[in-house]
């Protein structure tokens, strides 16, 4: 049996982003021909911008990891910021944002340990000087 490796791990994480990226883009062009509200469109479009991520992460771009960490840091940022504040100006939506708000927010720290696990000194290679 062979170890996880660093790549292997991003390996994963990109995937993931790319299908849901891929995923968001197809419901973002779908609202296009139903009567939906521009801010669900838009919101698909932000959520979409995973998929050059994790593309980038598959082909193996350093830039493409550092920007998935900003961008998941923005994501968890804001969720704490955002969800108390809709909460309290809508009371009667709280449960409902807070079940959604929380998945988004588990995938988000989850896909955040995953990539500074891989980035951790466990899978870094030894300085060997001959």
């Amino acid at each position: 049996m062979s170890k996880i490796s660093a790549r292997d791990i991003q390996t994963f994480v990109a995937g993931a982003m790319a299908l849901n990226g891929f995923h968001s883009l197809f419901w973002a062009f779908s609202y296009c021909f139903y009567p939906r509200d521009f801010e669900q469109i838009s919101i698909q479009l932000l959520y979409a911008l995973v998929l050059p991520l994790g593309i980038g992460i598959f082909m193996g771009r350093a830039w493409a990891i550092r920007l998935t960490v900003i961008y998941y840091w923005i994501i968890v940022f804001s969720t704490f910021t955002a969800v108390p504040i809709f909460c309290f100006s809508n009371p009667a939506m709280a449960k409902t944002v807070i079940w959604y708000s929380a998945y988004d927010l588990l995938i988000s720290i989850f896909v955040l340990g995953l990539i500074s696990w891989s980035r951790s000194r466990r899978f870094q290679m030894p300085n060997t000087v001959h």
